[in-house]
């Protein structure tokens, strides 16, 4: 997986003491995704898994990778 950073303007978060600016991130990350998937008649339930190879911050600052478990559950209509 190869992520984006589309924005970079967002004030939202001025003046808050403690938050990290997006500025401080790096423009793109990689990471690996796996992930398993079972269908049992309509349900769906997938269970996905992503770490990073590359780290979020810049040069300089404590590496900070992606570490990510996502569950999704699902009904199918038709």
């Amino acid at each position: 997986v190869v992520s984006f950073l589309i924005d970079k303007d967002n004030s939202i978060f001025d003046g808050i003491a403690g938050v990290t600016r997006p500025g401080e991130y790096r423009n793109q990350t990689i990471a690996l995704t796996g992930g398993v998937g079972v269908d049992i008649m309509k349900l769906r339930a997938d269970l996905r898994y992503e770490h990073g190879l590359s780290s979020l911050t810049k040069d300089g600052a404590e590496s900070q990778k992606i570490n990510l478990w996502t569950i999704g559950v699902g009904y199918r209509l038709f």
